[in-house]
């Protein structure tokens, strides 16, 4: 149904590592990385984020995208995003320097990404803010990611991008 549609790729998101290995034998990939972090909640200023901050946020993440095979996100995605979770940032010296995307899933704060300076401190100040003690970050992998999902190429030209390099599709199961 993908190809019929001319698009260059299928993804899957896995919340069960073994799923992984069960794509594989389709011809998936598992490519789709991130870098996940637990701590707690420490107390702290961090801001609620609104539309107004959306150029901000969208400049943090193409410089933390840089380099990493990624989806690209216009205005009406991250509207889409910020109606779905709560959104924190980090300001030094008046400028935004870090965002959150988050909510609390068992009594936990869940940062489905993060991106920029500091982000276990201020997933720390947005967990605080949140009235829990503890949370989990999700953020894009630079070194040694876990593998959260797969990507059927449906192109020659994706196949060849993805044998070389590891790919950030986007904020987490959205």
């Amino acid at each position: 149904i993908c190809k019929d549609k001319g698009l260059e790729f299928c993804a899957l998101i896995a919340r069960e590592p073994t799923l992984l290995e069960y794509y594989a034998r389709f011809g998936f990939k598992s490519v789709l990385q991130v870098s996940q972090k637990t701590g707690k909640s420490v107390r702290g200023e961090c801001i609620l984020l609104s539309f107004d901050h959306i150029e901000e946020i969208s400049k943090i993440y193409r410089c933390e995208v840089g380099g990493i095979l990624h989806t690209e996100r216009d205005r009406v995605y991250w509207q889409n995003q910020m109606s779905v979770y709560k959104a924190f940032g980090l300001k030094k010296n008046g400028k935004l320097i870090a965002y959150c995307f988050g909510d609390i899933r068992d009594s936990v704060f869940y940062a489905v990404e993060a991106c920029g300076e500091d982000t276990e401190k201020l997933v720390g100040y947005a967990a605080y803010s949140e009235g829990t003690d503890e949370y989990k970050l999700l953020s894009v992998s630079n070194d040694n990611g876990v593998a959260i999902g797969c990507i059927k190429p449906l192109s020659n030209r994706l196949e060849e991008l993805i044998e070389e390099e590891k790919v950030y599709l986007n904020l987490y199961f959205n």
